[in-house]
């Protein structure tokens, strides 16, 4: 999926490569960690021919990024393969710079599977790009049942895609949406399986001094 965490990525790849390189390696947790950092930064132009010319890589110029539903499984299958090997690496016997950048790169590579497994449905919806203020579930459901109770019903004014209001649903409570921008309604509503015609639109009236004073 291409998507703005491209140059994130690349940037990260573009870190690892330094410490990739054949630095004092105190031990046998640091030369471990060295090879992972190597195997990380092909893969990742491997998943990411786009990725990779950005980085001065050029054996996959003649490729895109598969975007496919079997590149997105490829993707996930790889990454956490990767973050399988990361956390089996013993953290306590590496140095202090390879304790800092292992633990930037499990969040790397957490941060890519998030990426991947909550806003992908959205890339498997044919719909472009997601939306870009997206965050995870976990941190709309301590404030959803601690403000509420089942049965309530919870407003959220800037619906976006849907988040509050699958968490919502999730926690037994009935929900109320409200999103200016009918694309990103659309991805709320697939994503809550709910058809197109259940969303309800209505005119935006603006007050005669606020579109007086627009250009």
């Amino acid at each position: 999926m291409q998507t703005p965490s491209l140059t994130r990525r690349a940037l990260t790849a573009a870190g690892f490569a330094l410490l990739a390189t054949p630095a004092a390696a105190a031990s046998a947790a640091d030369a471990r960690f060295a090879r992972l950092a190597a195997r990380y930064i092909d893969t990742t132009a491997r998943l990411s021919p786009i990725g990779a010319t950005t980085l001065g890589d050029h054996r996959f110029d003649a490729e895109v990024d598969d975007v496919s539903a079997a590149g997105r499984a490829r993707r996930r299958a790889a990454t956490q393969e990767l973050l399988k090997a990361a956390e089996a690496i013993p953290a306590a016997e590496l140095s202090r710079d390879n304790q800092v950048d292992l633990a930037l790169l499990e969040n790397q590579l957490r941060y890519d599977l998030w990426t991947d497994e909550v806003l992908g449905f959205m890339d498997a919806l044919g719909i472009p790009k997601a939306h870009f203020a997206a965050f995870p579930p976990e941190l709309i459901a301590p404030c959803i049942l601690a403000g509420s109770a089942p049965g309530d019903l919870v407003l959220d004014p800037f619906l976006g895609t849907g988040t509050t209001a699958w968490v919502a649903r999730q926690c037994g409570r009935e929900f109320i949406g409200v999103e200016l921008k009918r694309e990103y309604a659309e991805m709320a509503a697939a994503r809550l399986g709910w058809a197109a015609g259940a969303l309800e639109e209505f005119p935006v009236q603006r007050r005669p001094e606020a579109a007086a004073s627009r250009p």
